[in-house]
C-alpha cells in the first residue's frame, strides 16, 4: 500500500465523522446545540483559553526539551503527501474529534445528569484510550499519554466555559500544529 493511500485511509474516518454529524444535524436528529456549534459566550473567554493553551503547550514542550524528554523522528516527506498529512492532523482530525468528544459525547453525558467534572474526566480517558495505539512503552510515550489527558481535560473545560465547540477546536488545532511543526522542523 502506497504512502498516499495510507494517509487517505487515516483521514477518511475523520471525514466520515464530520459528514455523519452534519447529516444528523440537517435531518434534525441532532441540534447544533448538542454539538456546541455556536459562537463563544464571549470572545474574550475564547481568546483567553486559546492563548493560555498556546503558552501552556510551548512551555511544556520547552521544559520537556530542556530535560531531553522529547523524542524526535526524522521524517522524509513528499510535498503532496505532507500537505495531506498536515491538513489531516492539523485541521480535519481536531474538528472531527472535538465535534465527537467535546460536542456530542460530553453533551450526552451531561444530559444524562453526569456531573460535568466527571463527564469531562470520562471523555478525557476515552480520548486517551483512542489515541493510545500510537504509543509504545517508553518514558516519552507515557509523557505523551499524560499530555493528551491534560489537553482533553482542558478542551472539555474550554467547551463548557465558553459554551462553544469552536474554542476547543481552535485549541486542538494549536496543539496539533505545534506537534506537527516539531515533526517537520526538528
Amino acid at each position: 500500500m502506497g504512502e498516499l493511500t495510507k494517509i487517505l485511509l487515516r483521514i477518511l474516518p475523520f471525514l466520515v465523522i464530520i459528514l455523519v454529524l452534519i447529516i444528523r444535524v440537517r435531518k434534525g436528529k441532532l441540534s447544533k446545540d448538542d454539538l456546541g456549534i455556536r459562537k463563544p459566550e464571549t470572545n474574550v473567554k475564547a481568546v483567553i483559553w486559546c492563548v493560555s493553551f498556546f503558552i501552556f503547550c510551548i512551555l511544556t514542550e520547552l521544559i520537556l526539551f530542556q530535560f531531553r524528554l522529547l523524542e524526535f523522528k526524522n521524517y522524509e516527506f513528499n510535498i503532496k503527501i505532507s500537505f495531506l498529512k498536515i491538513g489531516g492532523m492539523v485541521f480535519i482530525a481536531p474538528i472531527a474529534e472535538e465535534l465527537l468528544y467535546r460536542g456530542f459525547f460530553l453533551t450526552k453525558l451531561i444530559q444524562f445528569n453526569v456531573n460535568k467534572h466527571l463527564a469531562i474526566f470520562i471523555i478525557a480517558i476515552l480520548f486517551v484510550l483512542v489515541h493510545s495505539f500510537v504509543f509504545d512503552n517508553t518514558l516519552s510515550s507515557k509523557i505523551g499519554i499524560i499530555q493528551i489527558f491534560i489537553d482533553a481535560t482542558l478542551f472539555g473545560y474550554a467547551r463548557l466555559t465558553t459554551k462553544s465547540i469552536y474554542t476547543p477546536i481552535t485549541m486542538h488545532i494549536i496543539g496539533n500544529l505545534i506537534a506537527t511543526a516539531e515533526m517537520y522542523l526538528l
